[in-house]
């Protein structure tokens, strides 16, 4: 089930929401659980409770003071009550003015109610702005990056006292969702330019290619997909040296004439045989190095074609050969149908509901 997760909502996605790491700066997140938030509200209401207030009003009512007729009273007081916003409401209560007594009457006020949850609003924002058919809302944009779109705007919706419930007022309108969210100069830029890649490093691209030739030497089922797979790995080592967690150095240490049976490059190669690096889209191996592709022939051509057709120029999955390197391992019963719904999905929206359910 993990495996489907990331392959259907980062391709083959982080599943709205696990893992997709085009954030190299750390400001398009996920920013985790969202706190309760108030706010104030205009509505009907009804409640109960004892209290002293200010207000003017018509009334009837029985006790001591005046009987029936209108008349206008002030006090002080607290009291427990619901109600949202400015309306009509029933309550009885006790109360200090002119006589105390039950009745109805109409009035004015504010009350705290529930803001719009940020999760859940910035979740229909996020497939809004990921929308591309009937319009594509942020052509830089698409349903593999759902992860990140969502992580904006809940920074942004816990940042901005009202921006939630602006939002929520416009989930019914996508282009007027984006109105909101590219109010943000640096959603607006990856609106339309898509997630900024990390910057490219000699020293990855080595070491890349060379855990792929020995990785097609290892296994040789993994030759037609070696283009792919260098391309991939070589994104994960420049993410990792942008992110601090590698150096050039450290990246150089594996080069064109590292032997393939060195420590460093057999350990990369196992771990790639038995987990992938589902980080840069590739699964397991070891299925297809033991028993060849499972889908049937030319099926990842088709979903690869369909693919890198909607995919925003600035996707690694634009290019054929890593889409291919993402498709070509699928083997377990969970992911094989969403490849073969891709393989015959016309359209965006279509090859998008294959990975979302959408």
């Amino acid at each position: 089930m993990r495996r489907e997760i990331i392959w259907g909502l980062l391709f083959g996605m982080a599943a709205i929401l696990a893992g997709c790491d085009d954030d190299e700066g750390g400001k398009y997140i996920d920013a985790g659980p969202t706190p309760d938030m108030g706010a104030e509200g205009e509505g009907e209401g009804e409640g109960e409770g004892e209290g002293e207030g200010e207000g003017e009003g018509e009334g009837e009512g029985e006790g001591e003071g005046e009987g029936e007729g209108e008349g206008e009273g002030e006090g002080e007081g607290e009291g427990e009550g619901e109600g949202e916003g400015e309306g009509e409401g029933e309550g009885e209560g006790e109360g200090e003015g002119e006589g105390e007594g039950e009745g109805e009457g109409e009035g004015e006020g504010e009350g705290e109610g529930e803001a719009p949850d940020c999760r859940q609003v910035c979740f229909g924002a996020g497939f809004c702005a990921a929308q591309q058919e009937p319009e594509d809302i942020c052509p830089g944009l698409w349903f593999v990056e759902l992860q990140s779109i969502v992580g904006a705007c809940i920074g942004r919706c816990m940042a901005e006292e009202d921006f939630g419930a602006r939002v929520a007022a416009e989930l019914g309108d996508c282009g007027a969702v984006r109105d909101v969210l590219v109010e943000d100069p640096d959603f607006a830029a990856i609106c339309q330019n898509g997630l900024p890649g990390p910057p490219a490093v000699e020293s990855c691209g080595v070491n890349a290619a060379r855990i792929a030739e020995c990785l097609v030497e290892d296994c040789a089922n993994s030759a037609p997909i070696a283009s792919g797979v260098t391309e991939l790995l070589a994104l994960g080592c420049e993410r990792a040296v942008a992110a601090g967690d590698l150096t050039e150095e450290q990246a150089g240490m594996i080069t064109a004439a590292t032997p393939c049976d060195d420590p460093g490059i057999a350990e990369r190669v196992q771990a790639l045989r038995n987990n992938g690096d589902q980080r840069v889209f590739i699964l397991a191996l070891e299925d297809l190095c033991a028993n060849g592709e499972t889908l049937p022939a030319g099926t990842c051509d088709t979903v690869c074609e369909n693919t890198v057709a909607c995919a925003p120029d600035s996707s690694v999955l634009a290019s054929t050969d890593a889409c291919l390197a993402a498709c070509v391992p699928i083997s377990t019963p969970d992911d094989v149908p969403q490849a073969e719904c891709a393989a015959a999905a016309e359209g965006c929206a279509a090859l998008a509901s294959c990975y979302t359910g959408g």
